[in-house]
């Protein structure tokens, strides 16, 4: 059995049972075809939580390296919160387009993270 399998027949039910919505959605980037979606939603409907389960590759590390590196440094979350609401606004239903426009970021936080002599982003 594999990650995403365990995942699926431990991880899907524990989730479902604190309201999540589970999906199995085809991959963006990561080696195997699937990946477990988790989505909680307040009482009007609106996304509250978002969970990706994934199998551990390149694409998946360098999500950890962006994660630790925002939870390090809040004044990179504040200016990533901005883009993010700025792209919302922008492309409220363009999620391909909305993906696309955090990209830049995402790199040069990743460079970043990756040789902190680039700091400034």
């Amino acid at each position: 059995m594999n990650d995403l399998q365990r995942a699926r027949q431990e991880v899907v039910p524990v989730l479902i049972n604190a309201g999540y919505e589970f999906i199995w959605r085809k991959s963006i980037g990561e080696q195997q075809p699937y990946y477990a979606w988790f989505i909680k939603r307040n009482t009007h409907g609106d996304r509250t939580h978002h969970l990706h389960v994934i199998e551990p590759d390149s694409a998946s590390k360098d999500r950890l390296i962006f994660r630790d590196h925002l939870r390090a440094h809040p004044e990179a979350v504040a200016r990533y919160e901005v883009l993010k609401h700025d792209l919302a606004v922008r492309y409220p239903n363009d999620r391909t387009a909305y993906t696309k426009g955090k990209a830049g970021f995402i790199a040069a936080i990743l460079a970043e993270a990756q040789d902190p002599s680039t700091s400034g982003v």
